[in-house]
């Protein structure tokens, strides 16, 4: 069950994000009072590429593949909270629907190339690299300024994961999508980790464990959010799209995981 927030105040806008995120104070749903980072996104992208919704899935398919995410939820307020922060033409286009909220980690450090590799372990560069691989993420690459991994105490959280699924939008409802396609044409040579993974001489048993992941994903945990996503009214466009290309992860994992290591030759 998704966990709805309770607004208790806003801090700062927070530097670095393209989304200008708030820095918020919000209430549990065990009345616990906690620091959490708000994604304030427009309407129109909203409708157009169902962010919040992507961002949720993703944060649960990390957590199928057991890589860290900070722990997330929704929350909804009057935006006239919103203008000590932002000018009143940005909060007229913001989406009035659930925001997307993820816990805030103090002293966390963005992950850049030049960050030592020891603060991460083989198998975690790997799964980072396929998860991205098939969520068909474009926002972890070495050319941009932020790679949306955090190094928190030498473990590693990902976090920005609306970038992904681009079959899954306003414009992609109702056509016919070759998942093997779309996954075969995923652009993996700007991500952070593709060259590290190419310098690797244990290539051998790479995504051995990830193909194990895939077999294992527990689809009703998804069937599941789907309802929340009802239940709050956040769009996700078409329900049988999202289960076809799981149901295909999981069937075509053999040519997935091949495919991953062909990557990184």
């Amino acid at each position: 069950m998704l966990q709805e927030l309770k607004l208790v105040g806003i801090h700062q806008i927070l530097e670095g994000g393209s989304t200008y995120p708030l820095l918020i104070n919000a209430q549990c749903q065990n009345k616990e009072i906690k620091q959490y980072v708000l994604k304030t996104y427009q309407e129109n992208f909203v409708a157009q590429n169902y962010t919040v919704a992507k961002e949720i899935l993703c944060c649960q398919m990390a957590s199928e593949f057991d890589l860290p995410v900070p722990e997330y939820a929704i929350i909804n307020f009057d935006h006239s909270a919103l203008t000590k922060h932002y000018d009143l033409v940005k909060i007229s286009t913001l989406d009035k629907g659930f925001k997307f909220c993820s816990e805030y980690h103090m002293g966390a450090l963005d992950f850049n190339r030049f960050v030592p590799n020891a603060y991460l372990k083989s198998y975690e560069i790997e799964n980072v690299f396929a998860f991205d691989n098939i969520v068909l993420n474009v926002d972890r690459g070495n050319k941009i300024k932020k790679t949306n991994l955090l190094i928190l105490d030498n473990e590693m959280l990902l976090i920005d994961h609306e970038l992904t699924f681009p079959f899954i939008d306003n414009r992609s409802n109702g056509m016919d999508i070759d998942y093997k396609s779309k996954f075969s044409s995923y652009d993996h040579s700007k991500h952070i980790f593709t060259d590290v993974l190419r310098r690797s001489n244990k290539k051998d048993l790479m995504f051995d464990e990830f193909h194990e992941y895939l077999k294992a994903i527990n689809l009703d945990k998804f069937d599941t959010i789907i309802n929340d996503f009802d239940s709050f009214n956040i769009e996700y466009g078409e329900k049988n799209r999202i289960f076809d290309y799981f149901v295909w992860l999981k069937k075509e994992r053999d040519f997935v995981c091949k495919k991953l290591k062909e990557r990184i030759l």
